[in-house]
């Protein structure tokens, strides 16, 4: 069958997701904050029926969030189902990912409001558009993957960690029903903590807090234009709500500096800019190079 290079995806769009998959060939990117069994299963099927499972090289942008996990949004045995069957796959953490893009190489995407769930692909009404342009895909794609690199890549060896802590909510929630005693609340929440301990490790052991803040600040810049700094903060904020914390003060010797964030951005700005990569003129900072990384 003949699929025209743009048409429309209303729901329910399943049959269409096996279409997407079965024109994967050698990668795939796909952004989702959500992430079910269901959907897992059948990409893996496909991939393993067409015998390319074992090749593929497959990136899920997606957020492994507490919210996530405690309601279910995001499933660790899906993702570790992935990572098992599809050896090739990048997990990437990202707080405000909120995009539902699926990418096979660079001849297709589809734009949706749909997340990759049970209820995304077979139950809810869902609409977005299929794309065969291979320059627009490209364009997707680049933008998806400046986005990736400022999030956490997640090791597979972490996710039964994540899994275990994840089913233990479920069952204290199951156990307390529609009780509301603080305590217990409390002891979800410890339990929860736990579970993305290791998602907020593996962050800290991929880059250091400065790169990350001067790599956001050129990617807020290329994109918006020349920001003051009050400005620079709220996309900060925004894009790492997990490092952004204003409950956190920078305090030396019982001083109160502000909010420690606020300084490590400072930092990455005044570091940024004796690099020659970015100016500022007293009100606005301005890129000055678009070259080559922090």
């Amino acid at each position: 069958m003949t699929i025209p290079p743009l048409r429309l995806v209303p729901a329910f769009w399943q049959e269409t997701f096996d279409q997407f998959l079965d024109g994967i060939r050698e990668n795939a990117l796909l952004s989702s904050p959500y992430v079910g069994q269901k959907p897992i299963e059948q990409l893996c099927q496909n991939l393993q029926r067409r015998g390319i499972a074992e090749t593929v090289q497959l990136t899920l942008l997606t957020t492994i969030s507490e919210e996530n996990l405690r309601r279910g949004g995001v499933d660790a045995a899906a993702l570790m189902q992935l990572c098992k069957e599809i050896p090739h796959t990048r997990l990437i953490h990202l707080p405000h990912l909120h995009a539902k893009v699926y990418l096979a190489d660079t001849h297709i995407a589809v734009i949706t409001s749909a997340n990759l769930t049970h209820s995304g692909l077979y139950r809810n009404y869902e609409y977005g558009i299929w794309l065969q342009e291979p320059e627009v895909v490209r364009q997707i794609r680049a933008d998806l993957l400046a986005y990736a690199a400022l999030g956490a890549e997640i090791e597979k060896e972490i996710l039964p960690e994540i899994r275990r802590h994840t089913e233990r909510v479920h069952a204290l929630e199951k156990q307390i029903g529609e009780q509301r005693d603080p305590l217990l609340q409390e002891a979800i929440q410890r339990v929860l903590q736990r579970a993305t301990q290791p998602v907020l490790e593996a962050r800290a052991r991929a880059v250091s807090e400065n790169r990350i803040f001067a790599a956001t600040v050129l990617y807020v810049l290329e994109r918006e234009g020349p920001l003051t700094t009050p400005q620079l903060h709220q996309f900060i904020q925004a894009i790492h709500p997990d490092l952004c914390d204003d409950s956190v003060d920078r305090v030396i010797r019982g001083v109160h500096f502000g909010k420690r964030w606020k300084h490590m951005v400072r930092n990455a700005q005044q570091y940024l800019k004796r690099k020659g990569k970015v100016s500022f003129d007293g009100t606005y900072w301005k890129i000055t190079s678009r070259r080559g990384t922090p």
